[in-house]
């Protein structure tokens, strides 16, 4: 009777216990000792989450002690079952504690994008404890993907609780998503945030993009001299001197660009396109010759599916301006054999771009951001910029997480049915997931499309010049004859051209000619001292 007596009196003076605590009473004891000594431990283990959910519910029932001892023993998948079980119809769920609480469940439930959607739900934010405050700073940090997927109406109060970083983070977001963002928008974004972070870099880098689509070099160059100092900047260091070079090369600074054009690595994914735009600079300069030197590399057979078609033009144009002749009618005869098969593929992929090697490289998008080298073979039958395209990167993303977040709440519907009774909600969730995971599934094939026939149409653009290079060639050759016969060479006008590369690559030997080694590539000397030069 006493055992009885005193085991009504510690539930009376409890409202909540942990159950080792309930265990470890029922095995036995002194009562008035175990009184004493359970609520020690209790209040000794009890965390400051738990601690301060209680303070904010009241007198739990026996439902919601099941929710906190979820919640202390960090069971968030039971406690995301458990919450609607436990305050459904109160105070507390509709509060915005309640809202911060379920939210956070959720969130570390496997749900981080409902999660998110559930805390912007509470109308009063600034009430919100600051544990809860503090748990949800923890969970999601400003880079977590979470603030990229879920929708969210973001205002002063959740800046005074997640702070600065986290609202840029969510106001670039909408900002860029939008149509056509105004870049005064955008610098006023960038000028709030920390210098050298990770936001302030991807503002700065939208910045370049604008003033250089404006044809405002200048302001662009400004901003990108910034961005290249900064440590966290979202682009790689190549892609930044490719930019520079090119701001150069559009205001007509053919030497200063070349010279950053020099510094993107032969490594980079940019380095084609580098080379490609070194020759245009050559060009204009008035030299053909390191033209024809530096597109030497982007017609090697080596380089397939590396080089755009209008690499082979530059090199005919750079050979046709030296009266290369033959080597013009070679470019020319071998562009039909590099691009014509792969032209059908893009045609085909820009209608249906749902092919068995689509669909793996963007299994394989969703992993990791992919090199060229990634594809192997595979990139024969892809659009060249598949690679490094941002935006197909960002869909596949998408797609991966959306695809996790259905898994977790189609888990979650399973579990239900033994822990509270089937809950109709986590099926909806994983409805609405898989949804928005096909959403980006369709807008990344959709992705592809463009870029196949992007690629086509550069093709077919390069084909046409080509067609004018041929006709240019056949009027010179048919009038080559008499301009050499009448023609007297002079000293003074014979020209010298040299590569940018000043190293001795060229008298190195191989064994093996059918061999290729890639330090070979891009170290072409090529000198012209006839034919053009010659007075007529």
């Amino acid at each position: 009777m006493k055992c009885l007596l005193s085991f009504g009196l510690l539930l009376a003076s409890l409202n909540f216990a942990l159950a080792n605590d309930l265990e470890s009473l029922l095995e036995g004891g002194n009562p008035t000792d175990q009184v004493g000594q359970t609520s020690a431990v209790k209040f000794t283990k009890m965390s400051p989450l738990v601690s301060t959910l209680r303070r904010g519910i009241g007198a739990p029932n026996t439902e919601q002690n099941i929710f906190l001892r979820y919640v202390e023993a960090s069971e968030w998948d039971k406690a995301s079952l458990q919450f609607p079980r436990a305050f459904e119809g109160t105070i507390f769920q509709k509060s915005a504690n309640g809202r911060a609480m379920f939210g956070l469940a959720l969130f570390r439930a496997g749900l981080p994008v409902r999660g998110l959607q559930t805390l912007f739900s509470a109308e009063n934010p600034q009430q919100i404890s600051e544990v809860l405050q503090e748990e949800w700073r923890t969970s999601a940090p400003v880079n977590h993907y979470a603030w990229g997927l879920a929708q969210v109406s973001w205002r002063q109060d959740w800046e005074n609780i997640f702070g600065l970083d986290h609202s840029l983070w969510v106001k670039t977001e909408e900002l860029l998503a939008s149509q056509s963002p105004k870049i005064e928008d955008i610098e006023k974004l960038s000028a709030q945030a920390t210098a050298n972070s990770y936001i302030k870099g991807r503002l700065d880098w939208q910045i370049v993009l604008s003033y250089a689509l404006k044809d405002q070099a200048d302001k662009a160059a400004l901003v990108l001299s910034r961005l290249m100092k900064n440590p966290q900047a979202p682009v790689s260091p190549d892609l930044m001197q490719i930019t520079a070079a090119r701001l150069l090369f559009q205001n007509g600074y053919f030497d200063s660009s070349i010279k950053y054009y020099e510094k993107v690595s032969k490594s980079s994914e940019y380095w084609t396109e580098a080379q490609e735009e070194t020759a245009w600079a050559y060009i204009r300069k008035g030299e053909p010759n390191n033209a024809k030197a530096v597109t030497q590399s982007l017609v090697h057979p080596s380089m397939a599916y590396m080089v755009t078609p209008e690499g082979f033009f530059i090199n005919s144009l750079a050979r046709l301006k030296v009266c290369d002749y033959a080597g013009v009618v070679a470019s020319l005869g071998d562009f039909p054999k590099r691009f014509k098969e792969r032209t059908k593929t893009l045609e085909e992929m820009s209608v249906d771009a749902s092919t068995p090697d689509v669909i793996e490289a963007l299994a394989k998008l969703q992993s990791k951001r992919l090199r060229l080298e990634d594809l192997g073979n595979k990139a024969r039958n892809l659009p060249r910029r598949f690679s490094n395209d941002e935006n197909l990167y960002s869909f596949a993303q998408k797609q991966k997480y959306l695809e996790a977040e259905a898994r977790a709440a189609e888990k979650l519907y399973a579990q239900s049915l033994a822990l509270t009774g089937l809950q109709s909600t986590f099926e909806v969730i994983r409805n609405i997931s898989l949804q928005g995971a096909g959403s980006a599934k369709s807008a990344a094939l959709n992705r592809v499309k463009q870029l196949a026939a992007m690629e086509v149409s550069e093709t077919k653009d390069i084909l046409r010049k080509l067609h004018m290079v041929e006709a240019e060639v056949i009027q010179q050759v048919s009038l080559a004859d008499k301009i050499v016969k009448n023609a007297k060479p002079s000293s003074d006008d014979k020209k010298v051209g040299v590569t940018g590369y000043k190293g001795n690559a060229e008298v190195m030997k191989f064994p093996a000619e059918d061999e290729v080694w890639f330090d070979e590539i891009s170290r072409y000397r090529v000198d012209v001292k006839k034919a053009c030069t010659v007075k007529r």
